[in-house]
């Protein structure tokens, strides 16, 4: 008898719900938590058994009176939708609710082969992972937050899943977001330090549009910069690398994966040519405008990216060479557009290479 094995359903779980977020609500699946406690429910749900009819028009108050009686995803999908509205803070509050309440049910109805838990992780990855960058900005807030959260599925009645019949798993799902907030509070130099050393900047929602910035300094343990670069001192030769590769040919770095050189030569009076070379052979070469400015080799580009839907990438590239001749690469990139449609995107992001010279 043919079987699917739980790591095959795992994945598909979690490709489905990534795409069941990304299209913000309107999937007609999703029964993975199926089961509900004994008693009337006074939620009105859509076609798909499970979702709160209106969630993306409803007004909050409603929405939230709900909730106590809804399938847990609802409280997932809330927080997208206030975190999509600006309202960052609420955000905050309903998706570790909805966490609580959706490990609660997890527990109280273990669900084969973990495509429950899949389905979770899921949701924290997607869903989570901006609010929970959002919410490390100020880890004392954050932790208030959950313990309001606590406080909150402590003295509301749960229609979903039995507080009475599964008291025991209740208590665990409690004891399991404790954990998570202790975490957080003894970690909390940890994170802003972290926070600090990527560049993690705003993160949130701002007229509609989702911005996440991510500008780190050069890393604090490689050799100092030169005072000054100019483009007759960047002119040489330096090991390839792949990564490197990707911002020095944006949007066709696949053609520099095999070279073992980039060759860097002035091209007339205000450019540079880059060559991506395997040995002898030519690979692809970038011809830029490029301009002396702030001790850097300075020069910009556009692209598109597959992962937008609608939008470009502006790519500003700084040129400098180190105490010891190596050649730094600052990237810096900003990305506008959309993703799926649902939301525009605004991030900012800055990337630091650094290669050695084989020749001048």
């Amino acid at each position: 008898m043919f079987r699917i094995s739980a790591a095959v359903i795992r994945r598909a779980v979690v490709v489905f719900c990534a795409a069941l977020v990304a299209v913000f609500i309107g999937v007609p699946l999703l029964v993975v938590c199926g089961p509900v406690s004994a008693g009337p429910s006074t939620v009105a749900t859509t076609g798909n058994g499970w979702q709160i009819e209106g969630m993306d028009t409803l007004p909050p108050a409603e929405i939230e009176r709900q909730l106590p009686n809804a399938n847990p995803l609802n409280y997932f999908l809330y927080a997208g939708r206030l975190f999509k509205d600006g309202e960052n803070d609420k955000a905050v509050f309903w998706y570790h609710a909805g966490e609580l309440r959706f490990k609660f049910l997890l527990l109280a109805h273990p669900s084969p082969p973990d495509a429950g838990e899949a389905l979770f992780e899921s949701m924290q990855a997607t869903v989570g992972q901006p609010i929970s960058l959002y919410a490390g900005a100020d880890t004392k807030k954050w932790v208030d937050q959950i313990n309001a959260v606590l406080l909150w599925d402590a003295s509301t009645p749960n229609g979903f899943t039995s507080k009475e019949q599964y008291r025991r798993q209740w208590n665990d799902s409690s004891s399991w977001l404790v954990k998570v907030r202790d975490q957080i509070l003894a970690h909390a130099d940890e994170i802003q330090k972290r926070r600090a050393q990527q560049g993690t900047d705003h993160i949130g929602v701002e007229n509609g549009v989702y911005i996440e910035e991510h500008k780190p300094n050069m890393p604090a343990d490689w050799p100092a910069l030169a005072a000054a670069t100019s483009v007759d001192r960047v002119v040489g030769a330096y090991k390839a690398d792949f990564k490197l590769g990707h911002t020095l040919f944006l949007g066709e770095g696949q053609k520099a994966l095999r070279a073992t050189t980039f060759d860097v030569s002035r091209e007339g009076p205000d450019g540079i040519l880059i060559v991506a070379k395997r040995g002898e052979d030519e690979l692809i070469r970038r011809t830029m405008s490029a301009r002396e400015q702030d001790g850097a080799v300075v020069f910009e580009a556009d692209t598109t990216a597959d992962y937008l839907s609608e939008g470009s990438i502006h790519e500003t590239v700084y040129l400098r060479l180190n105490a010891v001749g190596d050649l730094v690469v600052q990237s810096d990139w900003l990305t506008k557009g959309y993703r799926n449609k649902t939301m525009p995107v605004r991030e900012s992001n800055t990337f630091w290479f650094r290669t050695a010279r084989v020749s001048n």
